[in-house]
């Protein structure tokens, strides 16, 4: 049986050529040399680096679909072009899968066998599915310098440097934290890339089968709003629930739905089921539909303090005016009393940008993080104290060369 790969090298074909030329791109080969040799040295054996372009609708070739099966790590150089190629996406996928296996077989321990290069400056482009993996050199400004810019301005010493901190990388994750091979070879039509968030509509919370517990998030919200009507008139794939379902995924956790029925006086006996799963579960409110018939009457089923655990995010178009703000608080008596992340009101722009998915993706991040850790610490409580504490993030523990 062939020995297993120390690494394999996930790239978009487009930059490893030059423009129309389709010539090799010396940065990406001088870089990709350096790698392969001090991985040899450190290693005994080389990375596994797929040359040929693979047309739409075609399988991996077994050799390919091996690798990802076996090799040790991932080598990913992020891009532009990276987080738009589809088949990218399916060999994250992949190593994403082994990585939740080892995550689940070893009491929760992240191994740092995903290993990330900033090839070009990737601003606000890296996909909230991702987990968050140390991809930064501390002397490269991700959003302006890559490791193709060191090439290209002569700095060919510092570019051998980057590549000898992944081969370090590579050679540490081999030793301490080894993922095991999939069973079988993955077939690359069945693969969603990585880069996606789950299909919407999302699973309902009580459809049989749908997962439970702390790793589990449920997103509830009004069913009479339409995504289109929501703050910012988001385009689809930037809606609410589409970010809120990505930054689930990048923090391995299984998401869910609730949509609610204004008159469904039900609401509170399928909140109470929630709680007793010990789902995260959090409520997303348009500040502009504040006065919709029925909605009261459901705010009353959710803001309880038996729903310690749960949260709840309020989005308002443009800024919150005070008054605003006070008929906020007097419909969620309860929640409005807590700290952060129970309760959050999101001041969004006239129209949707980048910088509102961050800002946006950043709290729901927030929220699911700490809420997940008030689950397990307190699962099924009947009460919490009126203000949880604030963590600031979940804790971890990082793999080799970089925690998470």
């Amino acid at each position: 049986m062939p020995e297993t790969l120390p690494f394999f090298l996930s790239y978009a074909r487009k930059d490893a050529k030059v423009g129309a030329t389709q010539q090799p791109d010396s940065h990406f080969e001088a870089f990709l040399q350096r790698l392969v040799q001090r991985v040899d040295q450190w290693t005994g054996r080389s990375g596994f680096v797929d040359r040929t372009d693979i047309q739409p609708g075609q399988e991996w070739p077994d050799t390919l679909a091996e690798a990802l099966r076996t090799a040790h790590t991932l080598v990913c150089l992020y891009s532009p072009a990276y987080f738009q190629s589809e088949y990218c996406g399916k060999e994250m996928q992949v190593f994403l899968d082994r990585r939740r296996n080892y995550i689940r077989t070893n009491a929760g321990q992240k191994p740092a066998n995903i290993i990330p290069v900033v090839w070009q400056p990737v601003p606000f482009r890296i996909p909230k599915t991702l987990p968050d993996i140390q991809y930064k050199d501390v002397s490269l400004d991700p959003d302006t310098t890559g490791v193709w810019d060191l090439g290209d301005q002569g700095q060919v010493q510092d570019l051998n440097r980057v590549a000898d901190q992944i081969a370090v990388r590579v050679r540490d994750a081999i030793d301490l934290t080894p993922l095991a091979p999939l069973a079988q070879r993955p077939q690359m039509l069945a693969v969603r890339s990585a880069f996606l968030p789950p299909p919407l509509p999302l699973p309902k919370f009580d459809t049989p089968g749908t997962p439970a517990g702390p790793d589990a998030v449920t997103f509830i919200y009004p069913s009479s709003t339409l995504w289109s009507a929501w703050p910012w008139s988001p385009p689809e794939d930037q809606a609410m629930l589409y970010l809120a379902a990505a930054v689930a995924k990048g923090r391995d956790m299984e998401a869910s739905e609730l949509a609610f029925d204004l008159a469904d006086a039900g609401l509170l006996a399928r909140l109470q089921t929630l709680r007793q799963r010990n789902n995260v579960v959090v409520l997303f409110v348009d500040g502009a539909n504040l006065d919709l018939d029925g909605l009261h009457a459901r705010v009353h089923d959710y803001d309880r303090p038996e729903h310690s655990n749960f949260a709840i995010v309020i989005l308002v178009n443009g800024p919150c005016p005070t008054d605003l703000r006070k008929r906020i608080e007097g419909l969620f008596p309860y929640f409005a009393s807590r700290a952060r992340p129970h309760f959050q009101i999101i001041e969004t722009p006239g129209s949707f940008n980048s910088l509102m998915r961050e800002n946006f993706s950043k709290t729901v991040a927030e929220a699911l993080e700490q809420l997940r850790i008030t689950v397990v610490n307190n699962p099924h409580a009947s009460n919490v104290a009126a203000n949880a504490t604030d963590f600031p993030s979940l804790p971890s523990v990082g793999g080799p060369g970089g925690a998470e």
